[in-house]
């Protein structure tokens, strides 16, 4: 009323003409009137009811006061029973000179702020992609952000973040986009399906590349019927990073995020290569690999130290990886030699400007080990795309790698597997076992190999032995290892050599520095009886020449535990011991203990050798067997039904069978009561011994024969430490060779004794051989099998079989 009476008739006009075009429209009209003292404006706003919102008023409430120098702008609404709603505002001025106003300007300013977030983004969506795409894209994520999204970011970004829900699919683990920010910040935008991130499992992985987390939003998605979450990182980039290098250097984490996300990668110090170098994952990958043999080898500086001193010199740590890509990226044509010697020379000149002898002495090691790889796998396409890195080392060329030195060794490093494969010749073949020692496995090889290569004097080859240690965390143990056992041997023979004829074969994408080299067999050993026929299967994927002879056993090999050859042998071995002792081990009872139990090839097959063995006592890794009196006929029989069986151990031994005082143990039991059997047998006075107080009663006790058929050293000499024997799960068990009773020591498997134990052992009168002879029947008929197989087949190629 108050503005009826004072407005004019021309003010009237301008104030309900609007309302008769709005009546229809969807339009903004924006109408003003100055108070004739001049100290205030009164302002209508006409707009439809579908564009009224809190927001807008609030909006246009700080427009008109700043737009209009006003001290105060309230906006009062006026509904209708039309389509439109009318907002009255009155603009308060503090001094007496109102602004000039352009209506055009003012209404276009009006209708901006009245656009809706959807609106927004359906006009940016126009002006990015054609019509037909943009509505189709608006229509697909209209209703996908909540509002709390909204309120966060405008429409610009959704479009950005509308481009990852493009890239991803259900079956996605997640999505990534990076982008810089002001100053040395950065945003990580992380899209994963159904659930949550949780935030210890990411805080990590982004501090792993050096960056510092500033702040963290999420957002539940709702996007097909699916629940995504949208997680927002601010992060800051390390200090050392140059600015101009901030977009390419996001682009190698956010690719690192996607490969470690899915299990490819660790995360660990060493992607801080990644921002510091930096360089791409596979590239800072190299120094993981790397550094992961220099700790089998026993280098004294950590992971932290390595990665510490590439930080410090990063250009050394540049040229380290140009002198890797010039050695063995095989898009390298021409002047390959000339360009090595050219960063070599370079990296010896930064390396003697170097203050620390900490710092230089990582950076030169890993320059040597660079320097001593004559292949790899790192540019062969299919080994890329698993993600595993094999290097074959020219092992005489380290200075600083202990004792005895393989002729070559092959290690590899994948998700799933880390393993090793020394040999000692070109010709040369042994067990690879699946080892239980992540720490230095190498170390539990190279003192099997030792041993490997006295044993293999009976046979053509030399010596070799290889191990992998399983990864993968999750799912069945038995699968696991079996893919692991694959993923090595792929690691293997993606860098060895095949023959066609008489025609050497190398591999593609392998630069080689070494000579020929075609010849690689491999045989069963701890943890690997049955993975034969998973092994000669990976040789003809790859089409080896050796085919089923790559791996001696099998479907079309000798089962070594059918035949018995292991531990025939060492009971020959045993015979011709025995009769120095005065005995025949065919014809006569004799007492005995051991270690294995009847699933076993060389403990089970050697206690079926004779019909006369009084097995008084026998342990595992799991239980302890005591039959202190035994009826060597009785008990043959209930051996030989444990041996028939699928699956067997101790407690599956029929205790009816056994003699007075006799009785099965864990070997986790605290507390054993002895009988006076058991006292009278193992010659203690103890009424109650532990399970492993126990197993070294065992060892020590007065018998005919100590017959070794299990794993692990159980004996070493009187001035030996447990750390000299390295083997950490036996030390609570072991006892000392001037303490055994036994009259003879048959090994039948591996490092039963320390090479010193075996010599006090004798001195003391004892009667031994070596694991080497012992057991040395096994390797001879492999060495059959596989040259047997290599004659038919060729003889097979040449058509004459």
């Amino acid at each position: 009323r108050d503005e009826l009476l004072l407005s004019s008739e021309q003010d009237l006009l301008g104030a309900f003409l609007p309302m008769v075009k709005q009546k229809y429209g969807n339009e903004l009209r924006f109408i003003w009137r100055l108070d004739p003292w001049k100290r205030f404006i009164s302002v209508f706003i006409y707009l439809s009811k579908s564009l009224y919102n809190q927001t807008f008023v609030s909006r246009t409430s700080e427009f008109l006061q700043a737009r209009f120098n006003a001290s105060d702008a309230v906006m009062t609404p006026y509904v209708s029973e039309h389509r439109w709603i009318r907002l009255h505002a009155l603009l308060v001025f503090e001094d007496k000179s109102p602004p000039r106003i352009n209506i055009e300007e003012t209404e276009g300013v009006l209708k901006r702020l009245a656009r809706t977030w959807e609106d927004e983004l359906l006009s940016i969506l126009m002006s990015k992609y054609q019509s037909v795409l943009a509505n189709q894209l608006y229509r697909r994520y209209q209703d996908v952000f909540p509002e709390a999204y909204k309120d966060t970011y405008k429409p610009q970004e959704a479009m950005a973040d509308i481009a990852l829900l493009e890239t991803l699919r259900v079956d996605t683990a997640l999505a990534v986009e990076v982008s810089p920010t002001e100053g040395r910040t950065a945003r990580f935008k992380i899209l994963q399906w159904h659930q949550q991130l949780s935030l210890s499992r990411v805080m990590p992985i982004l501090e792993s590349f050096g960056l510092k987390v500033l702040q963290e939003q999420a957002f539940p998605l709702l996007h097909e019927d699916n629940c995504l979450w949208l997680h927002d990182f601010r992060t800051e980039l390390p200090d050392s990073l140059p600015k101009e290098a901030f977009v390419q250097t996001l682009a190698y984490v956010r690719e690192a995020m996607q490969v470690l996300w899915q299990g490819g990668v660790e995360a660990d110090v060493f992607n801080r290569l990644v921002t510091v170098l930096p360089c791409r994952w596979r590239e800072a990958h190299i120094f993981r690999v790397l550094s992961a043999y220099l700790k089998q080898v026993a280098f004294p500086l950590s992971a932290q130290a390595q990665v510490e001193a590439l930080t410090r010199f990063p250009h050394v740590g540049r040229s380290l990886l140009e002198l890797f890509q010039t050695r063995f990226d095989p898009s390298i044509n021409t002047d390959r030699q000339e360009r090595q010697d050219a960063v070599i020379k370079r990296i010896e000149l930064a390396l003697d400007k170097i203050g620390s002898v900490g710092d230089e002495r990582v950076l030169r090691e890993l320059m040597d080990v660079m320097l001593a790889i004559v292949r790899t796998n790192f540019y062969i396409n299919n080994a890329i795309q698993q993600q595993r890195v094999s290097i074959k080392i020219d092992s005489q060329q380290l200075r600083n790698i202990p004792d005895p030195k393989p002729w070559r060794e092959i290690f590899v490093y994948s998700p799933d597997v880390i393993g090793l494969h020394l040999r000692f010749g070109a010709v040369a073949r042994g067990g690879i076992r699946w080892s239980d020692r992540p720490e230095d496995f190498r170390t539990e090889v190279l003192g099997l190999v030792k041993a490997q290569q006295v044993k293999n004097a009976v046979i053509v080859p030399v010596g070799a032995k290889g191990a992998f240690v399983v990864r993968t965390q999750y799912g069945d143990k038995y699968d696991i290892a079996i893919n692991a056992y694959q993923e090595f041997l792929r690691g293997l023979l993606d860098i060895t050599d095949n023959r066609q004829k008489d025609k050497i074969i190398p591999p593609k994408q392998v630069v080689c520095y070494d000579g020929q080299d075609a010849y690689l067999v491999v045989a069963a050993d701890k943890g690997t009886a049955t993975f034969s026929d998973t092994a000669n299967a990976v040789a003809a994927e790859y089409q080896f020449w050796l085919g089923d002879a790559f791996a001696s056993g099998g479907s079309n090999g000798y089962d070594h535990k059918k035949i018995g050859i292991t531990a025939r042998g060492a009971f020959v071995s045993l015979a011709r011991l025995a009769r120095e002792a005065g005995f025949d081990p065919y014809n006569e009872p004799f007492s005995m203990v051991g270690i294995g139990d009847m699933s076993g090839d060389v403990f089970g097959n050697g206690l079926l050798q004779s019909q006369h063995i009084r097995l008084q006592a026998a342990f595992n890794h799991n239980y302890i067997f005591i039959d202190p009196y035994p009826d060597p006929a009785v008990s043959y029989a209930e051996r030989q039904r444990l041996f028939a069986l699928p699956q067997s151990n101790w407690p599956d031994y029929n205790r009816e069978l056994m003699s007075e005082g006799g009785g099965i143990f864990s070997r986790s039991e605290r507390k054993i009561q002895l009988s006076e059997e058991m006292k009278d047998m193992l010659m203690v006075q103890a009424d109650v011994l532990s399970a492993d107080e126990l197993v070294r009663a065992i060892l020590k006790m007065p018998v005919d024969v100590l017959w070794n058929g299990g794993i692990g050293t159980y004996v070493k000499a009187s001035d030996e430490s447990h750390l000299d024997v390295g083997d950490r799960t036996n030390d609570g068990v072991r006892v000392n060779a001037n303490q055994l009773r036994a009259r003879i020591v048959c090994e039948g498997g591996n490092l039963g004794f320390t090479q010193r134990a075996r010599i006090e052992y004798q001195l003391n009168g004892g009667l031994s051989h070596t694991d080497f002879i012992d057991n040395s029947g096994g390797v001879d008929c492999s060495d059959h099998e596989v040259n047997i197989k290599i004659f038919l087949q060729r003889e097979q190629q040449a058509k004459r079989l």
